[in-house]
């Protein structure tokens, strides 16, 4: 077998309908997931337009603790700190991974359309995914283009 590639890519299909792309075994390698539970709970983070990070639930749910904590200390306002709270709750959100239904990871509508927007009449649509440390990224061709100028010569 190959030795793990750090940093995988790879380009997955998702289900605009369903809300539903498979997960390819070199990303969950790749990521450190390859011997994730069954059903791993998973919670993707909203990035920017086009681009949203798949995380550990244990991971993503102590990046939002700490976040709010330092809100709670920061905030002197109870609205800004609400609506403060509002954003961090739409920033994060549970979705599906189930390992036994082709690595398929399930997604809220409002998370399909922080991918591809609400312009998009397509049934589904091509995306790029590429693991990090622990995350996996997902995100469309016109953003993975725009981090490769971004962070290249």
């Amino acid at each position: 077998m190959a030795p793990t590639r750090a940093y995988a890519t790879d380009a997955v299909w998702l289900n605009l309908a369903r809300g539903r792309f498979g997960l390819p075994l070199e990303i969950l390698r790749s990521a450190g997931w390859a011997n994730a539970s069954e059903d791993e709970s998973l919670m993707a983070e909203v990035i920017t337009l086009g681009h949203i990070r798949l995380h550990r639930r244990s991971s993503a749910e102590a990046i939002r603790q700490k976040e709010d904590e330092r809100a709670a200390q920061e905030f002197t306002d109870e609205r800004a700190l609400e609506t403060f709270r509002q954003a961090l709750a739409d920033r994060f959100h549970d979705i599906k991974f189930s390992r036994t239904d082709n690595k398929r990871v399930v997604l809220r509508p409002e998370l399909v359309l922080a991918i591809v927007g609400d312009a998009c009449r397509e049934e589904r649509v091509r995306l790029f995914v590429q693991a990090g440390n622990s995350t996996v990224d997902v995100m469309t061709n016109a953003i993975r283009m725009s981090r490769l100028r971004a962070n290249t010569d």
